[in-house]
């Protein structure tokens, strides 16, 4: 099976991309000459937390906190490539990121309809395919967290996590806005 996002199919960042115009699709999506983006430290980020809040074993057995180096000293250059080659198989990242996604899942966790959401099984990273019966495009979909449907969510429900900056309603609504 193709994987998710070498798959051709439409999708909702593409989408953003055709919005912006027809030329920043093109360049992003069909050119031969397209470069693979690099994730930003706030995608890197995101997944932190996805995976903290919605995978928790795995993130505690695939993250680690890289502790500090002076990679300009003997011992911190070798204390840092000690550390790298032990932990050559971990994502490393920094005591902050790895303390705020922590806290975050608690925070989600915290909430009452977290607490009812999170009581059902649901499909982690759930993909899905179809194609668009007015356009005949073919589409797909990332879930971050489905939870199929059962009496209480007859139509199944869907979980979209989101990181921000800033949290204040204002800013978050110019986040939605921006980012789309």
């Amino acid at each position: 099976m193709i994987d998710y996002f070498d798959n051709p199919a439409m999708s909702q960042s593409k989408l953003k991309d055709l919005k912006q115009s027809p030329k920043h699709f093109w360049i992003k999506h069909l050119s031969p000459y397209r470069i693979k983006e690099e994730p930003t430290e706030a995608m890197q980020f995101g997944t932190l937390v996805h995976t903290c809040v919605f995978e928790h074993k795995k993130f505690l057995s695939n993250y680690i906190v890289m502790p500090k180096f002076d990679k300009r000293t003997k011992d911190g250059k070798a204390g840092y490539l000690d550390f790298a080659t032990k932990n050559a198989d971990k994502i490393c990242v920094d005591e902050d990121n790895y303390t705020n996604a922590i806290n975050i899942r608690a925070a989600v966790l915290n909430k009452k309809t977290s607490s009812i959401l999170f009581s059902k099984p649901g499909l982690i990273e759930k993909e899905l395919y179809w194609k668009d019966e007015i356009t005949n495009i073919d589409c797909k979909a990332k879930l971050d967290y489905f939870i199929e449907p059962c009496s209480q969510f007859p139509n199944g429900f869907i979980i979209d996590l989101k990181t921000t900056i800033n949290a204040k309603p204002d800013e978050f609504a110019n986040s939605l806005f921006k980012f789309g």
